[in-house]
């Protein structure tokens, strides 16, 4: 949301570069204009929308009430490298949404509407109509696959909307269709999707006629936040992945360095965000949306920083043009589901399935870690940059595990005492480890991460996600967090 769109000359000379099927097809946007905002939502409007978030054990989404989301991040390494020009900065997010994910209604002549009344970064103020009546929440697993569901809802003077939001397992992934940007046709995804559902019920004693739904998904994989994300419609069903069902697709990537303005780290992020139904729409469209800064192209010098053209115009003058590909843009896509009249108390749904995947490649960020005291109740560790060069003491065997500093956040009731019996987001880097060093050759760093030193004990009784084998002892669980010294991660237990 930086940057403006590269020329046309410069996103034929990328299609060249990238070797792209469809570029005798090539489609530039057709972005039509709409009304700048009045104003922005005030920090106090903002404040009153609750926010949630909901993960599994490779990213976290933030929604409200409405379902809108600007900020979906990937929590488990690799993850992006630190600024070369601020080697002992905190390292970035690695976020894949950095955008809007949004939703609007039409009805007897009406909208379209958006649901969200205060959109974020850039902020404005949309013409929702719609109150909150239940704020995001995820109480249970009803389905039991360790990942909570939930729901929440809001209502005009004609619709009650209930958003519910399901995480599910793909084991095999899922097909993200970009036949139309790519030779690969097809991208897969990460093992865990999200499932939104929107269930509209006629608050009115009269139908409401030509009831329609917008989902609009603007994308800055990769952590950037410049023009240079490609996006494709695809309605192809691949025999591949879960949820085959799931075939009409909008899915845009990226390769960037990990940084929002790209500057170079060594290492490469090639990342998708894309969304799918498993009806054909009504319409489709890919657009822009740009800017994010007073006076930025296509936005207004005062007043709310809606941009004054773009794929959000589009659905507000309901003129998706149906493109199928758009390269190196502040690229965003969206779907239209005509779903007839409604009666009065009748309710109607629809479902879309939100999917991610992240790749990386390039130097790898080498660290030794390494257990500098295990002879007290409470061992040290030690995390240094660059390779092992000597051991150290102490004893083993044990396992040591990785997670985001974003593990404690996700799971309820785990605080500092570490006194949980469940965690999420982790990677397992050794199992049955006996020495005293570790190399890790993940592509991230030391203080982006949480670290665990595991070892059989009496003290609790279950570690992570896992039990202990069949006649072992139970796991003792010793948590660190790092903190930043020149050329070391120092990881100190807290008692």
């Amino acid at each position: 949301m930086f940057r403006h769109a590269a020329p046309r000359a410069a996103r034929r000379a990328a299609c060249a570069l990238l070797a792209l099927t469809a570029c005798s097809a090539f489609v530039l946007s057709g972005d039509t204009s709409c009304a700048p905002a009045v104003t922005a939502c005030t920090q106090e409007e903002i404040d009153a929308i609750p926010v949630a978030s909901l993960a599994n054990m490779h990213w976290l989404m933030q929604v409200t009430p409405s379902g809108y989301s600007d900020f979906a991040i990937v929590t488990r390494p690799p993850f992006p490298r630190r600024d070369p020009r601020d080697p002992m900065g905190p390292a970035p997010l690695h976020e894949m949404l950095s955008g809007e994910w949004a939703a609007a209604v039409r009805y007897d002549g009406m909208g379209p509407i958006w649901l969200e009344r205060c959109f974020r970064y850039p902020e404005w103020k949309t013409n929702s109509n719609f109150t909150i009546v239940e704020p995001p929440q995820f109480p249970d697993d009803p389905d039991g696959d360790g990942l909570n569901e939930g729901w929440s809802r809001i209502q005009n003077d004609h619709l009650d909307i209930r958003v519910e939001y399901d995480m599910e397992i793909a084991p095999d992934g899922v097909a993200m269709g970009k036949d139309a940007i790519n030779v690969e046709q097809f991208e897969t995804s990460n093992p865990f999707v999200l499932f939104v559902t929107y269930e509209l019920t006629n608050r009115t004693m009269a139908p409401l006629t030509g009831l329609a739904l917008y989902q609009l998904s603007h994308i800055h994989p990769g952590n950037t936040e410049t023009g240079i994300v490609d996006i494709g419609w695809d309605p192809m069903m691949y025999p591949s992945g879960d949820f085959q069902q799931f075939q009409y697709d909008i899915t845009g990537f990226s390769y960037n360095s990990g940084l929002i303005d790209g500057f170079a780290t060594g290492s490469t992020f090639h990342d998708h965000v894309g969304f799918s139904a498993d009806i054909m729409p009504a319409a489709f469209g890919l657009g822009s949306y740009r800017g994010h800064r007073p006076g930025d192209p296509g936005l207004p010098a005062t007043g709310g920083m809606k941009p004054v053209e773009g794929e959000h115009c589009d659905i507000e003058n309901e003129a998706l043009a149906g493109e199928t590909a758009l390269f190196q843009d502040e690229a965003a896509g969206s779907m239209r589901f005509d779903l007839g009249d409604l009666a009065p108390g009748a309710t109607t749904s629809l479902r879309l399935m939100f999917s991610i995947q992240t790749r990386a490649s390039g130097v790898p960020a080498e660290s030794c870690l390494r257990v500098v005291d295990d002879t007290g109740p409470c061992p040290e560790i030690r995390i240094a940059r660059g390779p092992c060069i000597s051991p150290g003491p102490g004893a083993g065997p044990f396992d040591i595990v990785m997670g985001s500093l974003y593990d404690l956040q996700i799971v309820p009731g785990c605080d500092p005492a570490f006194d949980c019996v469940q965690l999420t987001s982790l990677v397992c880097l050794a199992q049955g480890h006996t020495s005293t060093d570790l190399t890790l050759a993940e592509d991230g760093h030391a203080s982006d991460s949480l670290f665990y030193l595991v070892r059989r004990s009496a003290r609790f009784t279950s570690w992570g996600q896992g039990q202990p084998a069949t006649g072992q002892p139970p796991l003792e669980r010793f948590f660190f967090t790092p903190s930043t010294a020149p050329g070391v991660d120092a990881c100190d237990v807290i008692p």
